[in-house]
Parts: structure tokens; sequence; C-alpha cells
């Protein structure tokens, strides 16, 4: 059984699919962790992006094939729903493709492979909600020093990681600021240049960049449109 399938079309395909993302996998598990290294990307318009960031790296590493659209749109699933972990989810996705893969060698059917990683998948679920801690938030000191908490622990894989306590609280600001009105399109990153990334602020309003002006420009008489 083994024999014919190793002739068979089916396995071919699948060891050439899983040939294509293991490509992709060499490019992102030195962008993993703590001490990753960034990667130089040349977007098709000419201009470059210089990033450690799973999703996109993906995003703008993955040609137009089936196999390579299925590993992004998973990987912006992961990016929509938690904002980070996509490198994680890259990784672990090829591990268990490459475990599957061993079980199809050896004659499993695809459909009990399936079947047992939804078991595991909800046993997992399982182990968290059993492990999980119930933080009971008193008042609202309490709640930030957890948001803090939470945010600094995320921001321990990024390369600002040495300046986490500065973003956390910008973060944290930002959350508290906006509660259940929260929406990420209302936030915007303005660049200015000079200074360093530690010289980064929260500001709760509408900032306009100060034009030049000259000495005795506040006396004069101004028309207002």
């Amino acid at each position: 059984m083994s024999f014919e399938l190793k002739d068979s079309k089916s396995y071919q395909t699948l060891s050439q699919n899983i040939s294509r993302i293991e490509k992709i996998i060499k490019i992102l598990k030195t962008s993993f962790g703590p001490y990753s290294m960034n990667k130089i990307i040349t977007r098709k318009n000419g201009r470059d992006v210089i990033t450690s960031d799973g999703a996109t790296i993906v995003s703008n590493t993955i040609s137009e094939d089936s196999i390579e659209k299925i590993l992004v749109e998973m990987v912006k699933s992961q990016d929509y729903e938690e904002g980070d972990g996509t490198t994680s989810v890259c990784l672990l996705t090829y591990e268990i493709l490459i475990e599957s893969f061993k079980l199809i060698q050896q004659g499993f059917d695809t459909k009990d492979i399936i079947k047992n990683l939804k078991k595991c998948g909800l046993l997992c679920q399982k182990i968290l909600n059993e492990i999980a801690e119930d933080n009971k938030i008193k008042n609202f000191c309490s709640l930030r020093q957890f948001l803090l908490f939470c945010c600094s622990t995320s921001l321990k894989s990024k390369s600002i990681s040495s300046k986490r306590h500065i973003f956390s609280n910008i973060l944290v600001d930002i959350v508290l600021s906006m509660g259940n009105k929260f929406n990420k399109n209302s936030i915007i990153i303005q660049e200015i240049m000079g200074g360093s990334s530690v010289d980064s602020f929260f500001f709760n309003g509408i900032c306009f960049k100060k034009p030049f002006s000259y000495a005795g420009y506040e006396k004069q008489k101004k028309k207002i449109f």
C-alpha cells in the first residue's frame, strides 16, 4: 500500500506542496523569538521593507500558488484575531504537516489523521481552560497593572523589547482612553524626524504640525475664511 501511494499523483503533489512551504519556513525560522533577525524585502513597487514580523514577511514573499495562498489566509486570520503569533502559527503548521506526511507514508488514511488532529485541538483547549486563572479585577489600578503586564509580556519577543515599559504604557493609555469604543482605525502613528523611539508618546486628540513662523507673526492680524 505504501509503495502504491508513493507512485500516485496525489502523493507527489503533497510532497511538492510541503517543499514549497518549507522554503518559506526557512525564512521565518530566523525571524522568531527575541533574538530574531530582520529581513529586507523588495516589493513589486520597488520599495524596500525591513521587518521581522511574520505576517509582513509571508504576505510579501508568497507567490500566486494555491497552497501558499492558504498559508497567507491563515496568517491574516491569526493577525486579525489575536494581532500576534503569526510566525508561531506558520512554524506549528509546518511541523504538523511534516508529522502528518510521515503517517501518510506509513499508510494511514488522511481522514483519520484530520479527525485525530481535530481531537487534539479540542484537548488543547480543554487543558488551557483547566490551567487558566480567573484574574479578578477589583478597581481601575488593578486593571491597568494587569494590562501593562499583558502588553509587556507580548512585547518581549519584539525588536523593541528593551523599551517595552515605554510602549506598554502607551498601548494601555490608548485602550483605556477609548474603552468600549475601541477602533484601531482611529489610531494614527505620526513619525517625526529626529530623536529616538524612547521619545514616543500618546496624545489623545488631533495633532497638527506647526509650520515655520517668523518674529512678530503672532501680533499680525489674520484673515479668517
